[in-house]
């Protein structure tokens, strides 16, 4: 799959489902 958007803004969306997975573990 092709992004259109720049690396650093796929490394905030990593982030973002990073700290979404871990907020979901900790629940």
């Amino acid at each position: 799959m092709v992004w259109p958007f720049k690396p650093r803004f796929r490394k905030q969306i990593a982030r973002i489902e990073v700290s979404g997975v871990i907020a979901g573990s900790t629940r």
